[in-house]
């Protein structure tokens, strides 16, 4: 009785943190893993830090021969789920010859495990030697429209708990209703909507995978969407990919899997 009571008093004085800590932390173990298994040019190791949607992306890219590097700035949006990560880097483009550069990565939150973001490599070329053609001033014009993003949601076999998500990002003058969604409950849940998107403002539809089906791969269903703004009504039905697996996640799934002896049943 008297330890319990001990315990309690300790807990008082100091209590243990109910939030876990070191969201940023656990971006920098993330980043550094990835750096390290890139200078190594180690790409097996590499992969296992690329978002899933860019594994393809990633090994269609060059593998660079890098230096050293440094983490230069984190910059995170307001619920810790993507970062801006800035960093420093000495890349080696001959032989002998080595060029200090910098550049910005994205890392999303996936499944509770930071993943770099990693574009096409023929579009990032082009923006490298074109640059992006902003208007004079650094404004871009935007069109009034209702957006609505993705064209195709993707549920992961690997990851069947990892949600989905519709952004509605409304660049009206007036506010956006959401009138109907409308899917397959058997399953996908509805697990979080926004009633209205006002002007200017961006909302998401979080969606969960809650089907039974574990085995098959790539299955389809979709989603509908009816959005009133005014007198309008925009409706959108978007492509659903549930057990979703390409080529580059099946080659890393069995990179990981143990080896199996002949002799073994």
């Amino acid at each position: 009785m008297k330890s319990r009571l001990f315990i309690f008093l300790l807990l008082l004085i100091f209590p243990v943190p109910l939030v876990a800590a070191g969201t940023e932390d656990q971006l920098k173990e993330s980043v550094t893993a990835f750096w390290q298994a890139t200078q190594a040019r180690d790409r097996v190791t590499s992969m296992k830090y690329v978002y899933p949607d860019d594994l393809n992306n990633f090994l269609n890219k060059n593998a660079a021969v890098i230096k050293s590097w440094e983490i230069d700035t984190i910059s995170m949006n307001a619920d810790s789920t993507e970062a801006q990560v800035k960093m420093k880097y000495s890349m080696e483009t001959y032989p002998g010859i080595a060029f200090n550069l910098a550049k910005t990565e994205t890392w999303q939150l996936f499944n509770n495990e930071w993943k770099i973001r990693v574009h096409d490599p023929s579009v990032a070329m082009k923006e490298a030697l074109l640059g992006n053609h902003a208007p004079r001033g650094g404004k871009v014009s935007q069109e009034k429209i209702l957006k609505i993003m993705p064209d195709r949601i993707k549920f992961y076999k690997a990851n069947p708990n990892q949600p989905a998500f519709i952004r509605i990002e409304n660049y009206l003058d007036i506010p956006a209703t959401l009138e109907l969604i409308e899917v397959d409950q058997d399953l996908i849940e509805i697990a979080e909507k926004p009633s209205i998107v006002n002007p200017g403002e961006k909302a998401r539809i979080k969606l969960q995978y809650i089907g039974k089906e574990k085995e098959k791969e790539n299955l389809s269903t979709q989603v509908v969407l009816e959005i009133k703004s005014g007198e309008n009504i925009t409706r959108r039905t978007l492509s659903v990919v549930y057990n979703y697996m390409n080529a580059a996640m099946k080659w890393l799934q069995k990179q990981h899997q143990p080896e199996t002896s002949p002799h073994q049943p």
